[in-house]
């Protein structure tokens, strides 16, 4: 019993290291310029931000169902040196310095981030939305960079099934509050909202790669820390 004991992190320990990581999941600058796009929309805006938002869902369910799956066949983490855990977050570092570089090679002021705001027979259709939203959580490699060493910390940890199920909700609520945030700011706040996003948007449309880059760098740092230390 004692042996079992000391290769079980409890739930508490499991959060404390999947909590920053979806934190830095939900840091998607592109996401929440998009859902932005959708609420300000000639027509049907709260409509096409939901069908964004269950667009994106759809692949970050799926992103934690490949991860888990992955996961349990990886050998159980031990509350001692994990080189599994070690090798997985130093390689997610340097592929995010790696995206930070390439963001800031391509940084351009006032580079727009999306296409053209939809014209009002293509917004009136909240499927466009939802497949945009497919597309945008697909492409959004910075949060799957830290969405998967927090779903493997996960996996390999043994947890009873609710305990697995709250934590991997939290996870996957995490990632989803770029698109999740704005449509509940606007019902909450109406047109002061709006404006708000609208400021918003319209600063992170041209900052975009910059602050990208920025996030890359400050979660790759913390991906290495968190990797020497589980060696």
């Amino acid at each position: 019993m004692a042996a079992a004991a000391s290769t079980t992190l409890s739930a508490a320990a499991v959060l404390a290291a999947v909590l920053p990581l979806a934190v830095g999941a939900a840091m998607s600058p592109l996401v929440l310029v998009l859902q932005v796009r959708q609420l300000l929309a000639p027509a049907l805006g709260l409509a096409r931000a939901w069908a964004f938002l269950l667009g994106a869902a759809v692949i970050t369910l799926v992103w934690l169902g490949l991860g888990l799956a992955v996961g349990d066949l990886l050998p159980p983490r031990p509350t001692g040196p994990d080189p599994v855990a070690a090798t997985l977050h130093l390689a997610v570092a340097a592929l995010l310095v790696s995206l930070g570089a390439a963001n800031l090679l391509r940084a351009q002021p006032g580079l727009a981030v999306a296409p053209p705001p939809p014209t009002p027979a293509r917004a009136a259709a909240p499927w466009s939305a939802f497949r945009l939203g497919l597309g945008a959580m697909a492409a959004n490699l910075s949060s799957l960079a830290l969405f998967l060493p927090a779903v493997q910390d996960l996996a390999r940890a043994s947890l009873d099934a609710a305990e697995r199920a709250g934590l991997s909700a939290l996870l996957v609520g995490f990632t989803l509050l770029p698109a999740l945030l704005p449509p509940c700011l606007v019902l909450a706040s109406g047109r002061r909202g709006e404006q708000l996003l609208e400021r918003l948007g319209r600063w992170l449309n041209s900052h975009q790669r910059q602050v990208s880059a920025t996030l890359c760098f400050v979660f790759a740092a913390l991906l290495t820390v968190n990797g020497l230390a589980r060696l």
